[in-house]
């Protein structure tokens, strides 16, 4: 009997595809060992053209047995690097596991050492793991959390890979594309063009960008998968791995072998297939062509702008990657790119207005794809940064090292508070890479240096047709909404922003812009972090009465209360100011708020000693970074012996992979948000009225009926505002 088992079988039908065909291969397999002991057979796994993938699927089927049955148990000495593989990322799904580096030294202990086997390998066969766990447990209660395993896990390998020279990176980006292809094909009957679609959100949910359809049609066929109108061959994709056999044959030259990539299938469709087909010439192929454009306009064939245009070399609206005195866009419109995408962890926003291109906000990840594909942050003009948060700020390291040497605008708690955040960012980075750290403080001063101060409400022109103004939006210290002006038309950024009051000092409330200028707004990118949610959020006076009482059900002895160290941190010891309470603050979370807060009681005490002295009798309350468990003070109070059973009372968003979310369901918790509920987003939405809207910053793609004419942008596209409601669609390409 295989009752224990609950593998979903909604989705196979009469020809499964891809998950769909593993899981009942996984079924048909666990009925034949159980029935008939071990078996010489095709064990159930992933299989591409070039083999199978470890069987990861198998060692969790074995697991899934209350008292495993013998006949399987006497298949583990064949597993056990399959096994060691599920162990991993089992850890990694509890926690255990709190930074890339820290996977790499537990893989190399746990099986690269011991079954000899190469880092790369190890890496790949540890994603597919990965993704045949997400796989099963589809259409399960942990269908959620196997989904986060996955995104955690290529995440964190995309970070190991893409510091150094490595091309490994593009290789994760070319699995990324086989998996969402894997997840999406479920049945023969499946129209291709919709397996197409959802394979492209998937990417995008997943943080990359979604590639040309022919890498789609090679992963399909490398996978042995099939549907109804899936296409057989691709030429772009054909001519691509042609030209790359005669360069490696020295039939070739590379700088021929680029040119007629350009002339028979432009620059951007080129770059996209590279980065799956020939990761060594991504790079060397965008350079290739920006020179190839200076030497065509230098010799007087044509103007630098027309001849971008007529290679390809332009965006998709057809704005040619080079510097001109041609203007970007026409008097009154912005054209808009999204190289952050819309999920949630990379903001970052490029507006064209005029002759300018600004950078809005600079994520940690936004940045994560390497350089080649984004040529227009190579051409920027200036960057505006809406707040200190590292998934806004955090990417000004990677621009600056990669010499952007513009200025950069945010209100002066946000420099103040963004110093504090890259300092920090920097310490982690030289701890999880050591030597191969690429992030010091010299480039912190170069970043520092290039910081202008903006005031909310006061107006900074950046050339005669272009200015820029913040306005508070009650995020977190600092935080501002940025409206760009271009004539006489406007375009507002929301950044992240909140409606209702907050406990500290240090966050103004949010304001708006005058009447006559939100009427002159004709775009507006908004934050969606809660729009689409029906889940009610405590106002910050309802989370202080809730944190004070479950603060005092915890009875004697000191509480830890772990907290992001902007925004939470100085919200909690607002709300415990005053109180009867004991508070020591630590870590980031005391040196951000130390620097932002006014007007806190002498119970709150910034402790600057290191987190290995505090004893257990000290305070009676314990704020510290980081949120969930996984860092800094917080972490070490939770680790260290003396403070065992101390109670524990996590008060925001729990990530996925942490020591918080193994336990969140055990101890209290206090929904302290910093982000607009969905009745104040739609508030805040339908003030701008005339705006073009699109919704970023979002934990997953949103049902369409609820989007009420608010656009999801993909990374892919470019958009054009238009004064007067005209059309504002994505061009075709160039």
């Amino acid at each position: 009997m295989i009752s224990t088992i609950s593998l979903p079988n909604e989705v196979i039908e009469e020809s499964p595809q891809g998950g769909a065909l593993l899981v009942q291969r996984a079924r048909e397999f666990v009925e034949t060992v159980v029935k008939n002991g071990p078996t010489n057979g095709s064990l159930p796994t992933i299989a591409t053209s070039k083999g199978p993938f470890s069987p990861v699927l198998l060692n969790a089927l074995l697991r899934a047995y209350p008292e495993p049955h013998q006949a399987m148990l006497r298949l583990r000495p064949q597993l056990q690097r399959a096994a060691s593989i599920a162990e991993v990322l089992e850890a990694l799904r509890l926690g255990d596991i709190p930074h890339p580096v820290a996977l790499r030294a537990t893989l190399k202990q746990r099986i690269m050492g011991p079954y000899k086997t190469h880092a790369a390998d190890v890496f790949f066969d540890f994603l597919y793991g990965a993704l045949q766990l997400m796989v099963l447990h589809r259409g399960m209660e942990t269908a959620q959390q196997y989904e986060e395993l996955f995104q955690l896990a290529a995440s964190q390998i995309y970070s190991l890979v893409s510091v150094g020279t490595s091309d490994l990176s593009y290789h994760v980006e070319h699995f990324l594309a086989h998996a969402a292809i894997f997840v999406s094909m479920k049945d023969y009957s499946d129209l291709w063009s919709s397996v197409v679609q959802e394979a492209s959100l998937l990417i995008e949910a997943w943080g990359m960008t979604a590639p040309p359809e022919g890498v789609f049609v090679h992963c399909a066929l490398n996978l042995r998968m099939n549907c109804h109108r899936m296409p057989t061959s691709d030429l772009p994709y054909d001519l691509i791995k042609f030209l790359r056999s005669r360069v490696r044959e020295k039939q070739m030259t590379y700088t021929d072998a680029y040119e007629v990539m350009t002339l028979a299938l432009g620059w951007r469709q080129s770059s996209g297939l590279l980065r799956v087909l020939w990761t060594t010439a991504v790079n060397d192929y965008s350079s290739y062509e920006r020179g190839m454009v200076t030497k065509l306009a230098e010799a007087g064939a044509d103007d630098v702008w027309t001849i971008a245009k007529k290679r390809g070399y332009c965006s998709e609206l057809g704005i040619s990657y080079v510097r001109s005195d041609r203007p970007l866009t026409q008097a009154n419109e912005f054209a808009l790119s999204f190289p952050g995408g819309w999920t949630i962890g990379g903001t970052s926003i490029i507006c064209k207005a005029g002759k300018l291109r600004i950078l809005l906000d600079c994520g940690a990840t936004a940045l994560g794809a390497r350089g080649g594909s984004e040529p227009d942050l190579e051409l920027l003009d200036a960057v505006i940064i809406s707040h200190a948060h590292q998934d806004h700020i955090g990417g000004l390291l990677e621009l600056y090292r990669r010499g952007y040497a513009g200025n950069w605008y945010g209100t002066r708690h946000t420099g103040i508070l963004g110093r504090l955040t890259l300092q920090d960012a920097i310490k982690l980075h030289r701890g999880m890479y050591g030597s191969e750290a690429v992030y010091d403080d010299v480039l912190l001063e170069t970043v520092m240096e290039r910081f202008i101060p903006a005031d909310y409400g006061i107006e900074i022109d950046l050339d005669e047709d272009v200015s820029i103004k913040p306005f508070p939006a009650g995020h977190v210290s600092g935080s501002c909404q940025w409206q760009i002006r271009h004539s006489e038309k406007r375009f507002v950024f929301s950044g992240d922003f909140n409606l209702r009051a907050n406990l500290s000092d240090a966050t103004r409330g949010l304001e708006y812009p005058s009447e006559e200028e939100i009427d002159s707004t004709i775009g507006l990118v908004v934050e969606g972090t809660y729009a689409f949610s029906p889940e009610r959020i405590l106002d910050n006076f309802e989370a202080r009465e809730s944190l004070i009482e479950q603060i005092r059900k915890c009875g004697k002895g000191p509480v830890l209360v772990p907290v992001l160290s902007l925004g939470r941190a100085q919200e909690v010891c607002a709300a415990l100011s005053g109180t009867e309470f004991r508070v020591g603050v630590f870590g980031l979370a005391a040196r951000m708020t130390r620097a932002v807060s006014r007007l806190l009681s002498d119970n709150i005490v910034f402790d600057d000693r290191p987190p290995v002295s505090i004893r257990p009798g000290d305070f009676d309350v314990l704020v510290a970074s980081s949120g969930c468990l996984q860092g800094g003070p917080s972490k070490i109070f939770y680790e260290n012996p003396e403070f065992k059973g101390v109670p524990v009372i996590l008060t925001g968003h729990i990530f996925p992979g942490t020591p918080a979310k193994a336990i969140m369901d055990r101890v209290p918790r206090v929904r302290f948000s910093a982000h607009a509920a969905a009745a104040d987003w739609q508030t805040y939405v339908s003030k701008f009225e005339k705006a073009r809207k699109f919704v970023i910053h979002l934990p997953g793609w949103p049902n369409p009926s609820k989007l009420n004419g608010t656009d999801v942008p993909h990374r892919h596209s470019e958009y054009l505002l238009k004064p007067l409601f005209e059309e504002m669609q994505p061009h075709d390409p160039c």
